[in-house]
């Protein structure tokens, strides 16, 4: 199962932290959900659901630097769930959200932010998620494609996010080294 959800609940466990590489990393912590239930009358605390939470890259970093355990926070993502059977043949489910977002829940305290600067490598995803990071790909695969079987020297085009200009041979060019309509033209005599 898939789908996406908002979770409220308090941070169960020491944030685990792994580098990936140059764009940032992976962080991970357990969530415990406790909802509270009317039963008789008299709110009570329902049982614990635990989820285990994976954030990437810029969002892992802050993550990171923000929270700790025992705190309340909330978190939306994408919610997987695997199921298993214990060695005593019990059913078991496991979920795992893989975050898009992460805040501390100000219902049960206060926070400050800090705005992070934008970091300077112009060429580190500005995405969240490895799903992003594949759907960005394939869209600026498919640009670059397009423009390699198109018929004789094509335009040149934008990638993806309509930022880059790419020539017939799918390489980012410069502003400057855009073609406009008089150099196609120019050279087209």
């Amino acid at each position: 199962m898939e789908a996406q959800v908002t979770v409220a609940g308090n941070v169960g466990t020491t944030l685990e932290w792994r580098e990936v590489g140059p764009s940032g990393g992976r962080a991970v912590f357990s969530l415990a959900h406790t909802p509270r239930v009317r039963r008789d009358g008299e709110w009570s605390d329902g049982e614990t659901t635990w989820y285990r939470v994976t954030c990437w890259r810029r969002l892992a970093e802050h993550v990171r630097e923000s929270v700790r355990s025992g705190q309340p926070v909330v978190v939306g993502g994408r919610l997987t769930t695997q199921r298993w059977q214990t060695r005593d043949g019990a059913p078991r489910q496991d979920f795992e959200i893989e975050a898009q977002w992460v805040a501390h829940d100000l219902r049960l305290g206060t926070t400050q932010f800090t705005k992070m600067q934008p970091r300077p490598v112009a060429d580190e995803p500005q995405f969240e998620s490895d799903y992003e990071a594949e759907q960005r790909a394939d869209e600026q695969s498919a640009v670059r494609q397009a423009a390699l079987d198109a018929p004789g020297e094509p335009p040149a085009a934008r990638d993806a996010d309509g930022g880059q200009a790419v020539d017939a041979d799918g390489v980012i060019l410069d502003a400057d080294d855009a073609p406009d309509a008089g150099d196609r033209a120019a050279r087209a005599a």
